[in-house]
């Protein structure tokens, strides 16, 4: 439960005796170094932005806030969650924040005003993990089932057909690279990563990107060397044949 300034000068951290309090403190000293943050409820997470000198937290009535990291003051409206969040991104600005539930919902949110930008998006699983594009135009969002899917993140709707990684292969992390156009996942149920090459994320309009979401995602791997390389077929069919993912999802 701790967050840290952009110019590290400063900690946000969850006071372990007063679970509704953040407090701001020197992380040479410990000592507090700013004001508090009083919060209604317990905050159960705080995630720090890289952009600018704000935070957020999410508390146990899976309301989020983002706050001014000198002032104390909130930056925004409270945004209120479907139920308790299981994954969160911010586009390269930190301009918006896509926030995954474990009831199966998604929503992208203006992270400056706490006002949504799309529509609630809606699983048959539980959300495992989420990732926004650099431009924060597109969503991505992996489910227990192991489906890895792409919205529009204005509008909340899908785009192409989502991305099936196997049998019993579900994503708990994903992340969109700097240059926007390759999507990486990571496996907790195989102990891999996984790359896929999605050149529609550089532009176009909706059209396009889906033909080519849909012609052109090439199933990749990241070995432990960090090198990004072809899944063998062989191996693909093996890895299908695994047992299934557990149901985490509602």
């Amino acid at each position: 439960l701790v967050g840290v300034s952009p110019d590290l000068s400063r900690v946000f951290v969850a006071d372990p005796a007063d679970g509704k309090r953040v407090v701001a403190r020197d992380p040479a000293t410990g000592k507090p170094s700013g004001p508090e943050y009083r919060h209604p409820r317990q905050v159960k997470s705080v995630f720090s932005m890289k952009t600018r000198d704000e935070f957020l937290t999410i508390t146990d009535e899976n309301i989020g806030r983002v706050w001014d990291g000198r002032s104390g003051r909130l930056a925004g409206r409270p945004m209120e969650y479907e139920t308790a969040v299981d994954a969160i991104a911010f586009d390269g600005a930190e301009e918006r924040l896509l926030v995954g539930c474990t009831d199966g919902t998604a929503r992208v949110w203006n992270a400056r005003t706490g006002v949504p930008v799309s529509k609630v998006i809606r699983h048959e699983w539980g959300v495992a993990a989420v990732a926004l594009s650099p431009d924060g135009l597109t969503a991505f969002t992996s489910v227990y089932s192991g489906l890895v899917q792409a919205w529009d993140a204005g509008t909340g709707e899908p785009i192409g057909l989502p991305i099936r990684p196997g049998a019993g292969i579900w994503m708990d992390s994903l992340a969109v690279r700097p240059d926007g156009r390759s999507l990486l996942g990571i496996s907790p149920s195989m102990a891999s990563g996984y790359v896929w090459e999605l050149p529609w994320l550089g532009g176009g309009t909706a059209a396009k990107r889906l033909r080519a979401l849909a012609q052109e995602a090439t199933m990749l791997r990241v070995t432990p060397q960090g090198a990004v390389e072809p899944m063998p077929a062989n191996e693909w069919r093996k890895l299908s044949a695994r047992p299934a993912a557990p149901d985490k999802g509602s």
